[in-house]
């Protein structure tokens, strides 16, 4: 979702992302605590810079990270995105019937509910 005067913007998902390497085979309810976890560890790190006396290369390893911080920032949009497709009612619906004929359980049903998702989309 944009807000008033956002452009949508296209980037690619990647291997050359490192946010996205690292929450690429994560399952959709363990990306939020992973992003929630980079951001604290940024935020610790920056509460830790402060008034203490800190190394050149130490300086240069925060600036860094903080570098990543824009990355971060829109893994956390996709992630809300992701999430309120997720949270519809017929999205788990899929997903349970393609769970369900996966495990080779409920075909009858799942085939009822096919029927149903195939009929709504029209």
């Amino acid at each position: 979702m944009l807000c008033a005067g956002q452009k949508q913007q296209k980037f690619a998902l990647n291997s050359a992302d490192k946010v996205y390497l690292e929450l690429r085979d994560l399952s959709f309810a363990a990306v939020g605590p992973k992003l929630s976890e980079r951001a604290k560890s940024l935020q610790t790190d920056y509460k830790g810079s402060k008034g203490s006396e800190r190394s050149l290369a130490e300086l240069k390893d925060f600036a860094a990270q903080l570098k990543s911080l824009p990355n971060i920032t829109r893994h956390i949009n996709l992630a809300e995105a992701i999430n309120r497709v997720i949270a519809r009612q017929n999205f788990r619906d899929r997903v349970t019937v393609e769970q369900s004929l996966l495990d080779g359980h409920s075909v009858d049903a799942c085939c009822e509910t096919i029927e149903v998702i195939c009929f709504s989309a029209v």
